[in-house]
């Protein structure tokens, strides 16, 4: 074969890279964490929720919403779980300032019950979107010792 005739293959190589692509299928979209570790929400379309303006208010919902979504997941309510789910992880992200504004983030078990549960829960979801991650069950130990830690500082703060 001529040159002419091994240029005209590479080009028609490229180009068909070029309007197919190397990969045929795209990439999926990256999944947006509930909330980001440092106590910043992550934004997105499902709009506001609501702050709270005491570390008990916010526990007691947090504890409100594990409880939905530990029964959504056990009926396979799989898009009522993944709601609560998410909503926890806005809780927990205002939590850790609401924790310090009352004093309770002085006991040091708060903090890495916080960062336990915002893990729990992101392995929850990773699992709920198909991902690898962990069940409800698998975690639900930890979740329950965290919640125990957290619950335990609203009892302190009444007194």
């Amino acid at each position: 074969m001529n040159f002419m005739g091994r240029l005209s293959g590479v080009i028609l190589l490229a180009s068909s890279l070029l309007v197919f692509g190397c990969n045929p299928s795209p990439p999926p979209a990256p999944k947006a964490a509930p909330a980001d570790h440092d106590g910043e929400h992550a934004h997105d379309d499902d709009g506001e929720h609501e702050h709270h303006e005491t570390y008990a208010d916010a526990v007691k919902e947090l504890d409100e919403l594990r409880l939905a979504a530990k029964n959504a997941l056990a009926e396979n309510h799989v898009e009522e779980a993944d709601k609560a789910v998410h909503e926890l992880g806005h809780i927990l992200a205002e939590l850790p300032a609401l924790a310090d504004k009352e004093g309770a983030m002085a006991d040091e078990r708060v903090k890495p019950a916080i960062d336990d549960l915002f893990d729990c829960f992101d392995q929850i979801d990773q699992k709920l979107e198909g991902g690898v991650g962990k069940t409800y069950d698998e975690v639900a130990d930890r979740i329950d010792a965290a919640m125990d830690t957290l619950r335990s500082k609203v009892k302190s703060q009444e007194k």
